[in-house]
């Protein structure tokens, strides 16, 4: 190999390691218009704790929205165990922890979350919202706290019976 080569391949392989890494300065970015970021943190401190302590906190939506994209939950629960549970269908999460009875109870969740305006123009006629079967099934049927057969006032009527008692 002559000099003449050696220069030529040695500077072209300099320059690929140079340009790898100006790509990112020339890769697209999702546009943000319209989108603010913020961080939100809740810290739960129990101060006069009794045995063994639980806390419960809500996460922020685990599915985006035209107005909401979570960009992260992360939770902290030092001298406990803390996990995250998620309902999917709800887009709902929750960040449990547990205390040993010798621990400060401590919980600290931070969400990050991206938040854009949305507007409904109230002033203009209502249309009605166009929902699938599946939707309205979905959003109608009855839950463990919200049932729709009755049930809650057959359980009201025995609690009545048993405080007249």
């Amino acid at each position: 190999m002559n000099r003449r080569e050696f220069m030529r391949s040695t500077g072209v392989v300099c320059g690929g390691f140079a340009f790898t890494r100006s790509l990112p300065l020339f890769a697209e970015t999702p546009s943000t218009e319209g989108w603010r970021m913020f961080e939100v943190t809740t810290r739960v401190e129990l101060l006069k704790p009794s045995g063994v302590t639980h806390i419960w906190l809500p996460a922020a939506l685990i599915r985006d929205t035209p107005y909401q994209k979570t960009l992260s939950n992360r939770f902290n629960a030092e001298g406990g165990t803390a996990k995250l549970t998620t309902d999917k269908q709800n887009a709902l999460g929750i960040v449990a922890a547990t205390f040993a009875a010798d621990k400060k109870p401590v919980l600290t969740l931070t969400s990050r979350v991206s938040l854009k305006n949305y507007g409904v123009d109230l002033t203009a006629p209502a249309k009605p919202p166009h929902a699938s079967k599946t939707e309205l099934e979905f959003f109608l049927k009855p839950s463990r706290y919200v049932p729709i057969d009755g049930i809650v006032k057959a359980t009201a009527d025995k609690a009545t019976r048993g405080r007249q008692a």
